[in-house]
C-alpha cells in the first residue's frame, strides 16, 4: 500500500506538469508580457495609476495583488497549512512531555501504575495477592489501590447514563482538583469537568447514583480534569461488591533511589497478565527518541484493552474493600 500510494502520488505530480507545460507553450512572448503568466486579462486592468488618491507605491502594490490574487491565496493557503503541520506536532509533543500532563488522564503522581482486568474468577485473588505482596515489599514506600465500577446516574436531560466510578483511598492518590476535594466517605463523590457539565450540577450539589440496583444521593465534594473513558468518571470511597467491578488500579510510589525501571519489569513478570507502567517512561520530562511515545501507546492500549475486557466480569458474591 505504501508503495502504490507513491506511485499515485508521482502520477499525479507527473500529470500536473504536463498540464501546465502543455498550457504555458499556448502562450506567447508577447501575451505573456503584457497580461501575466496565464494569458488571461486580469482584474487589475481595470485598476489605473493616473487619477488615484493613493499614494503610487500603495496603488501598484495593489494592483500587484489584484491581479495575482489567485497566486497570492494559493501561497497563503500552503503558508497557514505548512504552518499547522510544523506547530500541532510541537504543542502537542510538548504537552504530553509535561510532568503535569498525567493529572490529565485522571491519576495522581506515582512512581508504579499497575492495572489488572478483571476477566474471570481468579482475578479477585490475584489483586489481593498483588496488594499484598506490595505492601510487605521494601522497595515499596506506599500504595493506591483501586477498583473501577460502572454505574448508573441521570443526567441533566433526565437520561440514564453509564458513570465509571474509580473507588479507593483518594487521600493516597491525590489529583490536582479544579474544585473542591476529594471524596472522603461513601456519601461524597468527585466527578470530572466534563461528567460535572453533563450532570448539571455543581460542587455541593447532590446527584443520584445507582448503588447495588438502588438510587443512593451523594453529595459532589470536587472536580477534576480527565480525558480518559469519554472524559466523564468520578472518583468515590465507597466500599465495592466483586460483581461490579470492571478492573482495578493500584498506584506504586516507590521508596527513595529506588530503580523504577528495575521494578516496572519485576512487577510486569511477577504479576502478569497485569499491565505495569514506569510513570517517569510514560510522561518522561523531555522526548527520548520514540520511547515516550511507544510507552504512552501500549498504557492508552492496555486501558482500552482493560475497558472491553472489564465487561466479563466475576459474579461470585463478596466484599472487595481497596
Amino acid at each position: 500500500m505504501p508503495a502504490l500510494a507513491a506511485l499515485l502520488i508521482f502520477a499525479m505530480m507527473v500529470l500536473f506538469v504536463l498540464v501546465l507545460l502543455r498550457r504555458i507553450s499556448r502562450i506567447s512572448a508577447v501575451a505573456a508580457l503584457s497580461t501575466g503568466a496565464t494569458g488571461r486579462q486580469s482584474t487589475v486592468a481595470r485598476l489605473r495609476l493616473y487619477r488615484s488618491r493613493m499614494p503610487v507605491h500603495f496603488r501598484l502594490g495593489t494592483m500587484d495583488v489584484v491581479g495575482c490574487l489567485r497566486t497570492y491565496l494559493l501561497l497563503f493557503f500552503v503558508f497557514a497549512v505548512s504552518t499547522f503541520i510544523m506547530i500541532v506536532p510541537i504543542n502537542s509533543a510538548t504537552t504530553a512531555s509535561a510532568p503535569g500532563f498525567i493529572n490529565y488522564m485522571g491519576t495522581g503522581a506515582v512512581d508504579l501504575r499497575i492495572d489488572l482486568r478483571y476477566a474471570d474468577d481468579t482475578s479477585p485473588e490475584h489483586f489481593s495477592q498483588t496488594v499484598e505482596y506490595l505492601r510487605a515489599d521494601p522497595d515499596v514506600a506506599t500504595i493506591a489501590p483501586m477498583v473501577t465500577t460502572r454505574n448508573n446516574s441521570i443526567d441533566k436531560n433526565g437520561n440514564t447514563i453509564s458513570l465509571y466510578v474509580e473507588n479507593g483511598d483518594h487521600a493516597r492518590l491525590p489529583v490536582m482538583y479544579a474544585d473542591g476535594r476529594a471524596p472522603g466517605d461513601d456519601s461524597e463523590i468527585a466527578l470530572s469537568l466534563l461528567a460535572l457539565n453533563q450532570a448539571g450540577r455543581e460542587v455541593v450539589d447532590t446527584r443520584p447514583i445507582e448503588v447495588a440496583g438502588q438510587d443512593r444521593d451523594v453529595t459532589i465534594v470536587g472536580s477534576y480534569q480527565d480525558i480518559t473513558n469519554g472524559g466523564k468518571t468520578a472518583k468515590s470511597a465507597r466500599p465495592t461488591d466483586e460483581s461490579e467491578v470492571m478492573w482495578c488500579m493500584i498506584g506504586v510510589e516507590l521508596a527513595p533511589s529506588t530503580d523504577a525501571t528495575g521494578n516496572a519489569k519485576e512487577y510486569a513478570d511477577r504479576f502478569g497478565p497485569a499491565q505495569v507502567a514506569d510513570m517517569d517512561n510514560v510522561v518522561p520530562p523531555a522526548p527520548v527518541g520514540g520511547r515516550r511515545s511507544e510507552c504512552f501507546g501500549s498504557w492508552i492500549g492496555g486501558k482500552a484493552v482493560q475497558r472491553g475486557g472489564g465487561l466479563q466480569k466475576a459474579h461470585d458474591s463478596g466484599r472487595l474493600v481497596p
